[in-house]
């Protein structure tokens, strides 16, 4: 009743809260995402294909150095592994390269920079490929998307 006599009138949907931990969800994971390009197109590209990622729990769209905050829930550290096999990645750190959304290969753990650089400039020509799958949905369909913090 508080919420009436503030003026806070009920909507209708409804919302559930759930116990991350009792669906085996223990371990958030939280990942910094930079685009190669930041045009309205290429951020409503990703924001409509991060939205099908079953994984993704929540996105942000940052100032800063990265563009994009997502966590990732998943249940353990195994799992979060499995999440970065999924795209590749062998060790840590890693650099995820797509381009327009597209899974294009990862460059994996500390590089001395004459390493580094032919690995970026390698990613930055290949083309793109199909990034390996992993697991079971842990989103109802329909859930998620980005937000600008609004």
């Amino acid at each position: 009743e508080w919420l009436l006599s503030a003026g806070l009138r009920p909507t209708r949907q409804r919302l559930a809260l759930a116990n991350a931990a009792a669906l085996g969800l223990g371990l958030n994971v939280f990942i910094s995402i930079s685009l190669k390009a930041q045009n309205k197109e290429a951020l409503a590209d990703f924001e409509r294909r991060i939205a099908e990622q079953d994984e993704v729990m929540e996105c942000y769209l940052m100032t800063g150095d990265s563009d994009y905050l997502i966590r990732v829930a998943v249940a353990d550290m195994a799992t979060s592994r499995a999440l970065g096999e999924r795209f590749d990645v062998r060790r840590y750190p890693a650099m995820l390269f797509r381009r327009a959304g597209d899974y294009v290969g990862v460059v994996h753990g500390m590089l001395d920079w004459d390493a580094f650089v032919p690995a970026i400039v390698g990613m930055l020509a290949a083309p793109v490929q199909r990034a390996p799958g992993i697991g079971v949905p842990v989103r109802p369909a329909g859930a998620g998307g980005c937000s600008s913090g609004a």
